[in-house]
């Protein structure tokens, strides 16, 4: 069936005519020949009419409770009068006037009618929702429980294929249904809300619904679940664990509405940070002390009991019972819960970054098979994690900003922030202090009110401090609270492999050399208890070594460390000592060996403090080597002028390329006329054209 564009689905359609057109569309001969049709052929082309502008003889014999072959006079008469035309088995109206003529000749009343039965028989048929779901849409009365039956199958048919049709096939369903059925259709609606990227509208929904009558039934259940997980992902797991609760609560619920409340109670307890609630829930339910449950709580039970374990410093355990989670989702798909993301997760903070990198396309495939579009920021906050582990910053800021940008569209607040948290680390990384300021102070505004203590975010926080204001006052406002708290959580040191090296660095710089033993110990407590994890190992030895400024120990993890980040910064720390030591040859080495990591990351920051380093033993650097460029052409850019170049290439304004790669508009501005004067072009469609020309390597 050939189709037009939908102005009420946004899908395909197969009608899309103004309803009030009568045969005057036609007029002079057109009309006459209306006029001298028979009664049957004016009925076809009627039935045809509300099928589309393009119908098949099937199709409309099959409403006309006749055989293709019945209706042939009809076709040969309309052929003759000239008002449709065949191609290949496909008739066609003449114009959308013609179309319109006979669209508008049926009664209301009947041609209602006709796309109630031609929708119920085009899902009887299979392969056609989306054309079915249109006639239904457009014919469906109120209240009417078969009329309702069909659109709420043909949503459900769409959902997969075409999610912003099913969303909006199911708000049409929810318009026609009476006020005492409203709670199941809503929840419906809602989940399809969401599966279509609709969040915000989904929780209004949501919200709408169980502030109406009737919505404390057990019919409401299903819809309370599903706004605490919207809460959730907002950021609000107070009140999220408060609509978790009630439907664990409430005698009679749906074991699916149980099964997806208990898994966010679980979910809103750890982001709440309360992991003590979080160890005795997961136990219950574990150990059945809990109402019944189903894979998904008990696979979120899992995790979050490996999360507790993670945060104690039992790695071995941590990574046990997570793995386990997934097993057991396996068996119950789930969405941005997916064991498999905390998994990739803690096998990057390990170093284990080609299993984190499969284990994270498995779970983004999961997610593809849920529909749940309130976790679609988290493969990219994780893939941006992954490129900063190693070493590819521009990747890591490309994913991060993704990440940012679908949740803040989604309005997924709890995503949000880890994504600016990760930006402002970038930013700090390139050399930005301004603007990593600018994406901690855009995090700030947009915590909730409760938002936990967060030892990662603060980290970063206490990072862009001391760039700022100096060692003294990020070790006191920011800093010592870490220390302080890995006594009993040393989760930042096992998740951030380089965080007791900055720990140590940073407090004795400002005068807390307790401080710094305090974190050593606890760095080599950890890699005591966690036999054969390299990157505990490495972490414990490379703060050690700055405790104790010995270069061997730094040597030694710049050897180890299986991140490229962590290896440049401990090979820099090791030609620092060096050079106090007198040792030239070998603390050049080192540093030169950081140089080239850090310029090879684009880590503008810490190669100005390598560079510092060669300088003050009377060695100098430059900024790359220019010598074999070409004056002209596309060889003769600059790798910032060629990254400038991608980022314009694709659409992007001048202030959103300057936030993309982490410079000023002014900047940006300025590599693009470079850019256009060595390319001898004049125009952004012409540089466009020359980038895409020119692939990335690996691309």
């Amino acid at each position: 069936m050939t189709t037009t564009t939908s102005p009420v689905l946004g899908e395909p359609d197969v009608v899309s005519v103004d309803t009030t057109a009568t045969s005057a569309a036609l007029d002079g001969p057109e009309s006459e020949r209306l006029a001298a049709l028979s009664a049957g052929t004016r009925q076809f082309l009627e039935v045809a009419a509300v099928l589309g502008a393009a119908f098949s003889l099937d199709e409309v014999a099959a409403v006309l409770s006749d055989t293709p072959a019945a209706v042939l006079p009809y076709v040969d008469e309309a052929l003759h009068a000239e008002l449709i035309e065949c191609v290949q088995g496909t008739c066609r109206f003449r114009g959308p006037q013609v179309h319109a003529a006979f669209y508008g000749r049926t009664p209301a009343p009947l041609r209602l009618a006709l796309h109630r039965q031609v929708g119920t028989a085009l899902l009887e048929q299979g392969g056609a929702a989306a054309a079915a779901a249109t006639h239904l849409t457009r014919g469906a009365r109120l209240a009417n429980r078969d009329d309702l039956c069909a659109l709420d199958r043909a949503a459900e048919l769409l959902c997969e294929t075409a999610p912003r049709q099913a969303a909006n096939v199911a708000l049409r369903a929810l318009e026609l249904t009476s006020q005492d059925a409203r709670a199941t259709r809503a929840a419906r609606a809602v989940e399809m809300l969401v599966a279509a990227d609709r969040a915000p509208e989904a929780r209004v929904l949501a919200d709408e619904t169980l502030a109406s009558p009737g919505a404390d039934s057990a019919s409401g259940s299903r819809l309370r679940a599903a706004r605490a997980a919207l809460r959730l992902a907002a950021g609000e797991p107070t009140a999220a664990l408060a609509d978790a609760e009630a439907v664990l609560a409430q005698p009679g619920a749906p074991a699916e509405a149980g099964d997806a409340a208990g898994t966010t109670r679980i979910a809103s307890l750890l982001a709440r940070g309360d992991m003590p609630a979080v160890e005795r829930v997961a136990s219950n339910v574990l150990g059945g002390r809990h109402e019944p449950c189903g894979e998904r709580t008990l696979a979120a039970a899992l995790t979050a009991l490996g999360r507790v374990s993670w945060d104690r410093g039992e790695v071995r355990a941590a990574l046990s019972l997570v793995a386990a989670a997934a097993e057991r989702a396996d068996r119950a798909p789930t969405a941005w819960q997916e064991p498999r993301f905390t998994l990739a997760w803690m096998c990057t903070a390990l170093g284990e970054l080609d299993t984190a990198a499969h284990t994270l396309d498995t779970a983004e495939a999961r997610l593809r098979v849920t529909s749940d579009s309130l976790a679609r920021p988290l493969p990219a906050l994780l893939r941006a994690r992954l490129a900063l582990a190693g070493g590819d910053l521009s990747a890591a800021a490309w994913h991060a900003q993704r990440a940012e940008v679908l949740a803040d569209e989604l309005g997924n607040g709890l995503l949000l922030l880890p994504a600016l948290t990760l930006l402002a680390q970038i930013a700090l990384l390139t050399g930005s202090v301004a603007t990593a300021t600018s994406m901690l102070s855009r995090r700030d505004a947009a915590a909730p009110a409760d938002a936990p203590w967060d030892p990662g975010q603060t980290w970063v926080a206490a990072q862009v401090a001391e760039a700022g204001v100096g060692p003294v006052a990020a070790y006191d406002e920011m800093a010592a609270a870490l220390v302080a708290e890995l006594a009993e959580r040393p989760r930042l040191l096992v998740s951030e492999p380089l965080a007791a090296p900055w720990l140590t660095r940073l407090a004795l710089a400002a005068g807390h050399p307790e401080g710094a033993d305090a974190v050593v110990r606890t760095a080599q407590r950890l890699a005591v208890a966690n036999p054969g994890l390299l990157s505990l190992q490495v972490s414990a030895r490379h703060s050690r070594g700055l405790l104790e400024r010995d270069a061997s120990a730094l040597r030694s993890a710049a050897d180890g460390h299986r991140q490229a980040w962590p290896a440049a910064v401990a090979a820099h720390d090791a030609g620092v000592v060096l050079c106090g030591t007198g040792d030239r040859s070998d603390a050049e080495a080192l540093l030169d060996r950081a140089l080239s990591a850090f310029s090879a990351m684009q880590a503008d920051r810490m190669a100005a403090e390598a560079r510092l380093g060669l300088r003050n033993l009377g060695v100098r650097r430059g900024h790359g080597t220019r010598a074999s460029r070409p004056v002209s052409g596309w060889e003769s850019l600059t790798d910032a002028e060629v990254r400038v170049a991608r980022a314009v290439s694709e659409g992007l304004t001048t202030s959103e390329a300057a936030r993309r790669l982490f410079l000023s508009p002014h900047t940006v501005n300025s590599h693009v006329r470079h850019a256009f004067r060595k390319l001898a072009i004049r125009s952004r469609v012409e540089l466009t054209r020359i980038v895409l020309a020119h692939p990335e390597e690996g691309v």
